[in-house]
């Protein structure tokens, strides 16, 4: 059912961009985002094949899938927008950037916590220190990143924000080395 998503929202945005390519002849609009999908799909069928990350595959794959279909979903908003963009449809682009964002950082945060690893190595055990509180960072600068919409200084935010959750990310992962 997963994979049927991922083509089906695939799908959806090439048609959209052969539409788009036929009454403009602008291929880069018309398909750069479909051929990210691809990418990000071409992901999710290599991605169980690996055979170093079999034993975890199946234990996180419905968390991967969650994750692979935001971005998918995510994508096709964004080009869907840009293709009413460039057909002369005014609206403000950058309300869906933080929307689009955040969106993913909330749904990253949330099945993030799910991925816990066995303490047999000391990168697992650092990992598993760590992802906990940067879960809920991301939720947190989701949900703020969301909010930044109806600010007056709306990318301002958006930009400490997303500075913020790194230098938290950093911070977290520092924190979880000295522990060992």
């Amino acid at each position: 059912m997963q994979f049927i998503s991922m083509w089906l929202l695939f799908t959806i945005a090439t048609l959209s961009g052969f539409f788009y390519y036929a009454a403009t002849a602008d291929f880069i609009t018309a398909f750069l985002h479909p051929l990210t999908m691809l990418l990000i799909i071409a992901n999710a069928i290599i991605l169980p094949r690996l055979q170093s990350l079999k034993p975890y595959y199946e234990r996180f794959k419905s968390g991967i899938f969650t994750i692979f279909i935001t971005l998918l979903f995510i994508i096709l908003v964004v080009h869907v927008a840009v293709i009413a963009f460039q057909s002369g449809y005014t609206f403000d682009l950058f309300i869906i950037v933080p929307l689009c964002v955040g969106t993913v950082l909330i749904i990253t945060g949330n099945t993030l916590q799910r991925f816990r690893l066995p303490d047999n190595s000391t990168v697992n055990r650092i990992w598993n220190q760590c992802i906990r509180p940067f879960s809920r960072i991301l939720v947190i600068s989701g949900a703020v990143m969301i909010l930044t919409i109806f600010s007056p200084g709306m990318m301002t935010i958006f930009f400490i924000i997303l500075g913020v959750m790194i230098l938290a990310l950093m911070i977290s992962f520092s924190k979880g080395v000295k522990t060992l």
